[in-house]
């Protein structure tokens, strides 16, 4: 499933990760180590498809014959799985620290924006709670009539 959905899974947590991120702070080294999980993923994904060549060419073998290559095949592929498997084990902490960094960010990120977005609503409310309240208003000024003049 990783193998699938591993390369966007990276790609997402950089795009979310800034600059200053990568040179230094908590995740700088952990960031580092994404590019590890990278080159795993790519030996994994190469392994799957020799794997996948490796079948459709044993399928025009003799029977007595398939057995005995894809029993030699599988021990193969399998040795070189776990080994990609245990890689990734050791490297993916790495990627669930990025993660939750990223995500407690992120979301401190929202409440600050909610919290601004619900103070300037309160402000620019017409009336209600929270509401400044109008000033008075001012009274027009009325204007002496000008000496000399008749109707």
């Amino acid at each position: 499933m990783f193998l699938d959905h591993g390369p966007e899974v990276l790609a997402g947590v950089r795009a979310t990760a800034d600059g200053p991120d990568y040179v230094e702070g908590p995740i700088s080294d952990d960031l580092r180590r994404l590019r590890g999980i990278d080159t795993t993923l790519l030996r994994a994904d190469v392994l799957r498809h020799e794997w996948d060549q490796i079948m459709a060419l044993m399928d025009g073998s003799q029977p007595g014959s398939l057995q005995l290559y894809q029993e030699r095949a599988e021990e193969h592929r399998n040795t070189e799985g776990w080994h990609y498997a245990h890689e990734l084990s050791y490297q993916g902490p790495a990627l669930v620290r990025v993660g939750e960094y990223l995500a407690d960010r992120a979301n401190a990120e929202r409440s600050a924006q909610t919290e601004r977005a619900r103070v300037a609503l309160t402000r620019s409310a017409p009336s209600g709670r929270g509401a400044t309240p109008a000033s008075p208003p001012v009274p027009r000024a009325s204007l002496p009539p000008t000496p000399g003049r008749t109707r």
